[in-house]
């Protein structure tokens, strides 16, 4: 069976393609954007901490898988660690102890409440033994690292030129 070809419908498939690819990129910052400039925590009326900022940074040192994960101003008695499957899920709290009366704020840049992120770990980790520890404001997660993760040396083979290509280049 033979379609007519319509080359119009190509650009109205474009458009739709490019609208959808605006929708998903817009939705994802107004939303975050909404959880850094909008809502604050009942209690506090303070900046909400957004669970994307929360930096975490992941590598390999002698058969060790490290995660780092930047969590300032938080007491460890506050942090929950769980592991489901192959996602760690930290979650945890950080308070603004003090009673500042709102009229005696100049600027309020740091968030304060609660959050959870949550990591996907690499396939053969063994999350039995993972260890957690806490200094200066960074929680650090090891455990032994899987094969997979192991850094593999790439031999690169140096090939000679054509004489032809050596000639012509001359």
């Amino acid at each position: 069976m033979l379609a007519r070809w319509r080359p119009f419908d190509e650009f109205f498939n474009l458009y739709r393609d490019i609208d959808n690819m605006f929708r998903r990129v817009f939705y994802d910052l107004t939303r975050d954007l909404e959880e850094w400039f909008a809502p604050r925590s009942e209690e506090e009326g303070l900046p909400r901490l957004s669970s994307s900022w929360i930096p975490v940074e992941a590598f390999v040192d002698q058969g060790k898988l490290h995660l780092r994960v930047e969590v300032p101003g938080v007491d460890p008695k506050d942090l929950d660690i769980s592991v489901t499957g192959n996602q760690l899920t930290i979650r945890g709290r950080k308070t603004f102890d003090r009673k500042v009366e709102e009229a005696n704020f100049i600027r309020r840049e740091i968030a304060y409440g609660s959050f959870e992120r949550v990591i996907p770990l690499p396939e053969g980790v063994n999350t039995d033994q993972i260890e957690a520890t806490y200094r200066n404001g960074v929680l650090e997660l090891v455990m032994p690292a899987p094969a997979a993760l192991e850094v593999k040396k790439v031999q690169v083979k140096v090939l000679e030129a054509p004489r032809a290509a050596e000639a012509a280049a001359k």
